[in-house]
């Protein structure tokens, strides 16, 4: 297998035809702007005093961006992170992306949880959810979506439970976030 190698065409980077014929079946030059930017952000627990009084519409704090995806990569991350722990858009873009949210309540009862997104401070989208009659122990419940964002977007999870005595535990796990860009020749679907 050969590696996909950098060239240079009028003083424009770009990647080989053949390569992008084989990566996305499609004609001419694979430029650095059109390679996704990807993306993970760490773990983010709430303290345990939040996790005690947190109930419906607790936010959820989006954790430190620890890795981007391919090495030496310049394009640009779509936003920055808020020291919130919210998504603030710095350019259109189509994201697709995934969390995980941890969630232990305190008492066993018939409970249930909502991994809810919401932009620009409206609820856009449950993202995942899970109810029980007796749920008592740690739930990881994972969920993702994908939207077309606007330069200016805020983008924020928050719970949405009935659980109104708090919980052991709350926050979110590892999240995943991966641009997307329309295929040639295909209406878009978004």
């Amino acid at each position: 297998m050969t590696g996909i190698y950098k060239m240079k065409k009028d003083g424009q980077e770009f990647y080989p035809l053949t390569h992008a014929k084989a990566v996305v079946n499609m004609e001419g030059f694979i430029q650095e702007n059109m390679i996704p930017w990807m993306g993970v952000a760490h773990i983010n627990k709430l303290s345990d005093d939040e996790a005690k009084a947190a109930k419906d519409l607790t936010p959820l704090p989006i954790g430190e961006i620890i890795a981007t995806g391919y090495k030496g990569l310049t394009r640009d991350i779509p936003f920055v992170r808020n020291d919130d722990g919210t998504l603030i858009f710095t350019r259109e873009c189509v994201l697709w992306y995934q969390a995980q949210l941890i969630a232990h309540p305190m008492t066993s009862g018939k409970h249930y949880i909502y991994l809810t997104q919401y932009i620009n401070d409206t609820e856009e989208e449950r993202n995942a959810g899970k109810g029980s009659n007796s749920m008592n122990w740690q739930q990881i419940i994972i969920g993702g979506n994908v939207h077309s964002f606007k330069e200016g977007d805020k983008f924020q999870y928050k719970i949405g439970t009935n659980v109104t005595d708090g919980f052991h535990a709350l926050g979110l796990g590892t999240c995943y976030f991966m641009e997307l860009f329309e295929m040639p020749g295909v209406d878009n679907l978004l």
